[in-house]
């Protein structure tokens, strides 16, 4: 996962009615070229608990090719592994769900450890990212790694993992799963 940094790296994008066709590192001289600083990179601030400083943090690094630029304002393109049709998000919005993935795949992989004994420092993603950890994070949004949500993303996961486990064991009998769901519920002990 790309993650956000403390410096802002310069480069040039070049676009063409809207869309970021090049990313280089210098000028060629295209009249395309748009320079990429921190004026206005896409970024937001972390003031770090117990601490009256604030850090920059920069996504410079996920700007791409296909992604848009107009006036200024950046835009995530997330382009799709299947057919569907691409879908657009700001910097921050991409970022957070990111590293909301990387969270959850965590929690899934680590199965048998409770909500209790959660390490909410060693999740794969930088603390700032934790609600619960304390920090103040302004321009981006915050991971709420309650209980609740730690017991929902955990029974997701399961589920999700339940039926692709049913499609391919169905598939191997040439059969196919005619549900998108599957429930599941915690053993009792």
């Amino acid at each position: 996962m790309k993650t956000a940094t403390t410096n802002a790296k310069e480069m040039y994008i070049y676009v063409k009615d809207g869309v970021i066709f090049k990313v280089l590192l210098n000028d060629n001289g295209d009249r395309c070229a748009v320079k990429v600083d921190s004026a206005n990179t896409p970024s937001f601030k972390v003031t770090p608990k117990g601490s009256t400083e604030t850090i920059n943090y920069y996504l410079s690094d996920l700007i791409e090719a296909g992604d848009k630029y107009s006036s200024g304002t950046f835009i995530k393109t997330i382009h799709k592994s299947d057919d569907s049709e691409d879908e657009s998000s700001t910097y921050a919005n991409y970022y957070y769900n990111e590293c909301l993935k990387v969270v959850k795949k965590k929690i899934l992989d680590n199965f048998n450890v409770e909500y209790g004994d959660l390490n909410m420092n060693n999740l794969g993603v930088p603390s700032y990212m934790i609600k619960q950890n304390g920090d103040t994070v302004t321009g981006m949004t915050q991971i709420d790694l309650s209980e609740t949500n730690f017991n929902n993303w955990l029974k997701e996961g399961v589920a999700e993992l339940a039926l692709k486990s049913a499609k391919a064991t169905a598939n191997a009998y040439n059969f196919n799963v005619t549900t998108e769901t599957i429930e599941v519920e915690k053993k009792q002990d």
